[in-house]
C-alpha cells in the first residue's frame, strides 16, 4: 500500500511550476501598475509592461485586489497632474505653458469630476435675438 502523504516527483514539479507561474503573474501585475502610475493610459501601460490588453482586462474581471491596485495607480497619476497645477499656482513651476494648463484642467475635469467639473450656462434665443417660443403638445389624456 502506498503512502498517501508521499508525492510523486511529477506532482512536486507541477506544484513548483504553479508557484513560479503565480510569482511571475504577481510580478507582471506589479509591473503593469507601475507603468499605469507613470503613463496613465491602459495601452501605454500594457506596452511598457509587455502585457496584452486582454490579459490585463481578464485580471480586472477576476481579481478585486488587482482592480484596487490599478485604481490606486490611476489616482497616483491624477495626483501628479494635480500637483503640477498646484506648483504652477504657487510659482514653484514656471515652465508650464498656458495651453498645458488648459490640457491639465481638461484632464482633471475628466478624471476628478467631483473636484474639477465646470458648469456652463447657455442661453438660447429665437431668430434675430427675439424670444424663443416653444410649443409643447401633450398626449391625449396626459395627467388625468
Amino acid at each position: 500500500m502506498s503512502d498517501p502523504n508521499r508525492r510523486s516527483a511529477a506532482q512536486k514539479a507541477a506544484t513548483a511550476r504553479r508557484k513560479d507561474e503565480d510569482a511571475a503573474r504577481v510580478e507582471s501585475k506589479e509591473r503593469y501598475c507601475r507603468a499605469r502610475a507613470e503613463h496613465f493610459t491602459h495601452t501605454k501601460a500594457c506596452a511598457e509592461s509587455g502585457l496584452k490588453r486582454g490579459t490585463v482586462e481578464s485580471w480586472r474581471v477576476k481579481d478585486p485586489d488587482f482592480v484596487a491596485a490599478t485604481d490606486d495607480a490611476i489616482e497616483e497619476y491624477v495626483d501628479s497632474v494635480e500637483q503640477v497645477l498646484a506648483d504652477v499656482a504657487k510659482g514653484i513651476r514656471t515652465d508650464v505653458k498656458s495651453v498645458q494648463i488648459k490640457a491639465f484642467l481638461a484632464f482633471l475635469n475628466a478624471n476628478r469630476k467631483s473636484k474639477y467639473t465646470y458648469l456652463s450656462k447657455h442661453e438660447v434665443t429665437g431668430a434675430g435675438g427675439k424670444d424663443l417660443v416653444l410649443t409643447v403638445k401633450l398626449p391625449e389624456g396626459f395627467g388625468t
